[in-house]
């Protein structure tokens, strides 16, 4: 964010208005916002999880440049050799202790690490951290979410000490509001999924396809034509009422989606004349709701909502750096809760949301037991 727009922002919140803003925005935030907030008396309400509160450096810029300013392990270790960053031994956290001239390749590394948001793991990764005293600004701070246990913002709680508290929302005479958090609607919701979804299983379900990244990164052309072939298969003659392209919904690691889109399952149609020519943020918006593929960390919207065809071929997991970093520092990280939660949400983009049923193919047999397992589950969990 450059200064402009920083100052517009403490402009609006001087003046008390309610606000939209990003995660970078926060990522950003200088005392003067710290003190246009405590000041504003506001309470910040997150729709969903902020899981980039923790996230690596290379993955979230905010510099408005040409180019991404990445930093490999290699420029970690120039920084560290060359006493430009110092890396605090037991937190990771870094310091910016020398210049190398202005607009350099490391500005944001230096501004980052300026405002105390910057920490280096295992002088391999640096990763950007959220300003924990932000939550601490406001009065209160809401996060509507689901399974809220597993997620990478209740780690960053844990680890700052930031202290919260469950609460379920009822419905009461046509108003919301909320109550002391109730076990037992998981167990109904879990108990609704198991009767609305169902999963392939069959001959497409190959062994050894993990969908993680790494098996991305490593699979041969043989292998992702193999995989692109069988989601064909499925959306064409597997799904057992013919679906049209508005109603399928998949997605895989983002890289890869090139390789494995393939006839029918693409997009619901081209973008009109008048579509075209709708200002960029408008028209990308319309080419993300016409398109067959989902991003796999989707969230937060309804445009999907009348798809019931669908399939998921990833395993999202934790950057295994930063949950070895949490570790570290006396943070548990539960893997195998973190993944079914992200399948679990993209699931709900789906018309499963409105009480409706959809057919899945997972190709991952990771994937699929998880979840069979949370479908299974007799006893009612005390987890949100």
């Amino acid at each position: 964010m450059d200064g402009r727009k920083l100052h517009g922002f403490h402009k609006l919140l001087a003046e008390g208005v309610d606000i939209a803003v990003s995660h970078a925005t926060f990522l950003n935030a200088t005392d003067e916002t710290m003190r246009c907030i405590a000041d504003g008396g506001y309470c910040c309400i997150l729709d969903e999880v902020a899981d980039e509160v923790i996230t690596d450096f290379n993955s979230i810029q905010t510099v408005e440049a040409s180019e991404k300013q990445l930093v490999g392990k290699g420029d970690v270790d120039f920084l560290i050799e060359n006493k430009i960053i110092e890396v605090d031994p037991h937190t990771g956290k870094v310091t910016w202790i020398g210049g190398i001239g202005s607009d350099h390749k490391f500005s944001e590394v230096e501004r980052l690490a300026n405002l105390g948001r910057l920490y280096c793991v295992k002088n391999k990764l640096l990763v950007t951290v959220f300003p924990p005293e932000m939550f601490r600004l406001f009065d209160k701070v809401y996060v509507l979410t689901y399974r809220f246990e597993s997620s990478m913002m209740r780690s960053y709680f844990d680890l700052f000490g930031l202290q919260y508290q469950k609460r379920s929302i009822v419905q009461v005479d046509g108003r919301y509001g909320l109550v002391a958090y109730d076990p037992t609607a998981d167990y109904a919701f879990r108990q609704r999924l198991k009767n609305l979804v169902e999963v392939y299983d069959g001959v497409l379900n190959r062994p050894r396809r993990t969908m993680t990244s790494t098996w991305y990164n490593n699979a041969s052309k043989d292998a992702l034509r193999t995989l692109r072939n069988d989601l064909q298969n499925y959306f064409t003659n597997v799904v057992k009422a013919s679906a049209s392209k508005d109603e399928i919904m998949w997605t895989c690691l983002a890289s890869k989606k090139s390789d494995l889109k393939g006839k029918g399952y693409c997009q619901v149609r081209k973008l009109t004349a008048e579509e075209r020519s709708l200002p960029k943020e408008q028209k990308e918006r319309c080419e993300r709701e016409l398109s067959c593929w989902v991003p796999c960390n989707c969230i937060a919207t309804n445009a999907f909502r009348n798809r019931w065809a669908m399939a998921y071929a990833t395993d999202i997991r934790h950057n295994p750096l930063i949950s070895g970093w949490l570790d570290n520092q006396g943070v548990a990280v539960d893997e195998d809760a973190f993944s079914l939660s992200c399948f679990i949400q993209w699931l709900c983009r789906s018309r499963v949301r409105d009480g409706q049923p959809v057919q899945i193919y997972i190709p991952s047999e990771r994937v699929r037991r998880l979840f069979s397992a949370y479908l299974d589950e007799a006893e009612i969990q005390n987890a949100a």
